[in-house]
Parts: structure tokens; C-alpha cells; sequence
């Protein structure tokens, strides 16, 4: 390739990187907190901390109050100026009152004025129930629609957060892969690869990187590390299909997860540069491989647990028909 060439080309990777930079800048949270699309998605955000609180497999009685003010003062803001009938609006309602009634059950006592705060909130949104989390009286049950037709299997699988002290056979996670391969790729390149932690010590360093696992991080026990190799794309157009590529093999790597009644939990890497060379300190992944997210896996207990009810809204509230 002649230099010009390598010029011109630099030049629109820079402005593709820089197109992509303008966008986020202006319509994510990272900035601003303005408009509607951000507070359903920091209600959204909190109600699921909420939900993760409610069924660690020790809940930790008055947890989460900060994410729970956030909660009542965005629904009240909300509540005047918007849609009352948004299943993200509703569901926060509920979880707060999950939340305000498990810990009556449980005679915890709040501090002003948090007290107070959710109270009132709870008194004035009296018509509306307290949601509830699944609750699954073992691995049986939780697996009992492993083998049913499609509808029925990928509505039984959860992300779980309480595993048994059980190890799970290597054999039954490289089967998994392996079914999960099945899954599509940008031109069948295939760039996802898996690096599978066994070691206590590594999971719990590489755990102590990502905060998405508090309360349940200890109980891992295997991490996947998903990741893909930069080296199967070539145009700069193709910039994104990574992650676009690792994002559907993960998600056929769950439903052969479940499968293989294999409990599991996605956990989101949002790195910095930093966190990335820590990473890459502790368990050694080739520099030309993108880490994507992790993927938490364990035995389900045998005895009863918790899961988030990660209420989903309808299929025709996402669809828009052109």
C-alpha cells in the first residue's frame, strides 16, 4: 500500500472512531443526565441493584439505600411530567416496596429520614403491589424446563447468583463451547475465543476488577473470560462486530450453559485502559484479543434460592414497523 494510501486511510479510521466519540458524548449518560431516555435508564439501572440486593444469597439487611432514593426521587420526578404507565416506572414501584416490606419482615429498623422517605413513598403509591423475586426451591425445579421446546427453555433460564460449593467437570464447560459455536458470525470469521479461570486466587482478582459481582463474587466457581481477536477484521467499518460477534456467541453460551444445567451470570467489562493491563497482569490474553464480559458460573444449590424477576417489557413497546 502506497503512503498516500495509508494516509487516507488513517484519516477515516479517525473520523470513524470520532463519529463514534460525537455520538456517545451527546446522546449517552456520560455527560448529561437531561431528557426522559435518562432517568428510565438510571430507573431501570437502580430497580435491577435493587432486585440483585434483595436475592444475594446473604442479604445484607439495609443494603442499597442510596440506589433506593435515587429510585423514589426519579419516579416522583417521573410520575408528574411523564408516562405512568411505563412497565420500567411500575416495576420500580414494586421493588421498592419489595424492598420496604422484606425489611419490615425482617424487623429492620431504617434511620431518618430515610425512614420516613420511603414510607411516604410506599403510602402514596398504595394501589400498586410489592413486586416479588423467583424464588426456585433447588436445581430441579430451576432446571426443570431444561429440555422443554425453545419458548418454554429460554424463558426458564436466569442469570443466577448463588452457587453451591460444588465444582463444575471442565468436560461439561467445554461442551458448552462447543454447542455455543454453533452460533453466527460476520462472514463465519468465528473471532470469539473463551479463556476458562479455574484458579480461586485468579477469579477473585479478576472479580475484584469488575463490581457487578458483590455480594455473590466468592461463590464463582469458574469465570469465563470472552473476548475477540481484532485480527479477523479488516475494513474500519468493521470496527464493531466484534463486540457484535462476542454479544451473540454469549448469549448461545448461555442457553448452552442452562442446558447443561450449568448455573451462570453475565458480567458486564467496562474497563478502563488501567483495568485492562491489570486484567492482562493476572491471566495472560494475547494483546490482539478485545476482552468483551465475563461470564460467572457455578453448581445451582440443591436448596432454596433467589433469582431478580428482571421484569421485561413487551416485545411491541421495542418493535417499530416500517
Amino acid at each position: 500500500m502506497k503512503i498516500f494510501e495509508k494516509l487516507n486511510l488513517r484519516h477515516f479510521i479517525n473520523k470513524c472512531f470520532r463519529f463514534d466519540k460525537r455520538k456517545f458524548v451527546r446522546y449517552s449518560r456520560s455527560l448529561t443526565t437531561n431528557g426522559q431516555a435518562h432517568t428510565l435508564s438510571q430507573i431501570a439501572l437502580d430497580t435491577h441493584v435493587v432486585e440483585k440486593g434483595l436475592t444475594m444469597p446473604e442479604m445484607r439487611p439495609g443494603f442499597g439505600q442510596e440506589a433506593v432514593r435515587r429510585l423514589i426521587g426519579n419516579c416522583r420526578s417521573w410520575s408528574n411530567s411523564s408516562d405512568t404507565a411505563d412497565p420500567f416506572y411500575i416495576q420500580a414501584i414494586k421493588t421498592v416496596k419489595e424492598y420496604h416490606q422484606t425489611h419490615n419482615i425482617l424487623g429492620f429498623v431504617f434511620d431518618e429520614p430515610f425512614r420516613s422517605e420511603i414510607e411516604s413513598f410506599v403510602n402514596a403509591n398504595d394501589s400498586i403491589p410489592a413486586s416479588e423475586q423467583l424464588v426456585f426451591e433447588g436445581s430441579d425445579q430451576f432446571f426443570y424446563n431444561a429440555g422443554e421446546p425453545f419458548p418454554e427453555f429460554a424463558r426458564s433460564r436466569h442469570s443466577v447468583r448463588n452457587f453451591s460449593d460444588k465444582d463444575i467437570p471442565i468436560e461439561r464447560l467445554t461442551e458448552a463451547i462447543q454447542l455455543a459455536q454453533c452460533a453466527p458470525s460476520s462472514c463465519n470469521r468465528q473471532s470469539t475465543r473463551v479463556h476458562i479461570i479455574t484458579d480461586k486466587t485468579q477469579i477473585s482478582s479478576l472479580l475484584a476488577l469488575q463490581n457487578g459481582n458483590r455480594g455473590f463474587g466468592h461463590l464463582v466457581n469458574k469465570l469465563l473470560v470472552i473476548t475477540y481477536s481484532i485480527p479477523v477484521y479488516g475494513s474500519v467499518k468493521e470496527r464493531n462486530l466484534g463486540y457484535i460477534d462476542s454479544g451473540i456467541f454469549t448469549m448461545n453460551m448461555l442457553y448452552a450453559l442452562h442446558y447443561y444445567r450449568i448455573g451462570a451470570c453475565t458480567l458486564n467489562w467496562c474497563d478502563s485502559p488501567k483495568d485492562d493491563a491489570r486484567l492482562r497482569s493476572i491471566i495472560h490474553i494475547p494483546d490482539n484479543e478485545t476482552i468483551s464480559l465475563f461470564i460467572a458460573c457455578g453448581i445451582v444449590p440443591d436448596k432454596h434460592f433467589k433469582v431478580p424477576v428482571s421484569q421485561r417489557i413487551e416485545g411491541s413497546t421495542i418493535t417499530k414497523i416500517h
